[in-house]
């Protein structure tokens, strides 16, 4: 009997570089993205761990942070039970850590002025109000290889989780299962891909 071999994963999945170009960018500007960390609600204390030049088309070419850069923030899932939630996480390696991150900053590199601590990865039928089948795409740093599945439910917010994640950089899907009245998100779900979907900046 013949056996297939296994599916080549996609190295957009775990790659550590982001080449890509922002959608309606002004021609001509020249600015900066970055990853950032905000280890306080303060934007004053926000560290950044990466930067990257966009040129006049809105084109970068970005190194994600190295495991040294991203320790200080590195953290569990929720894998036991949270007051007012119902259920919780459970990872394959109780041990393990992440960093996760899907926002970006941008930045006018001429006048040194931000603007958006809130660029995004989305599916490229986002219309910029969120609505169910949306999808962005999170970058997770993993300490080790593990799995991460399970649901919190808590009052006002859903997370499903069912994740496999490689050490080093991983690419995750979350997918809005569905939104309030007023917009903010409900319920979503964190997969990982075995091909990244089609995504813009």
């Amino acid at each position: 009997m013949q056996v297939d071999p296994p599916a080549t994963p996609d190295p957009a999945v775990t790659a550590n570089v982001i080449t890509d170009q922002i959608v309606g960018w002004s021609a001509g500007t020249q600015g900066r993205i970055s990853v950032v960390a905000y280890p306080t609600a303060d934007v004053a204390d926000a560290v950044t761990l990466s930067t990257a030049a966009v040129d006049g088309q809105g084109r970068f070419t970005l190194s994600l942070p190295t495991g040294a850069q991203v320790a200080p923030y590195m953290v569990r899932f929720q894998t036991t039970p949270r007051e007012g939630c119902t259920g919780f996480f459970t990872q394959s390696v109780a041990s393990a850590t992440h960093y996760g991150f899907k926002y970006y900053l941008l930045d006018n590199a001429t006048t040194n002025t931000v603007i958006t601590r809130g660029l995004v990865q989305n599916n490229p039928g986002f219309t910029g109000t969120t609505k169910a089948g949306d999808y962005f795409i999170q970058r997770f740093y993993a300490s080790t290889a593990f799995t991460v599945t399970g649901t919190l439910a808590c009052p006002t917010y859903v997370i499903k989780a069912n994740l496999n994640l490689k050490p080093g950089w991983n690419a995750v899907v979350q997918t809005i299962n569905s939104v309030n009245t007023d917009g903010t998100v409900r319920d979503y779900t964190l997969t990982s891909p075995q091909t990244l979907p089609a995504a813009v900046f």
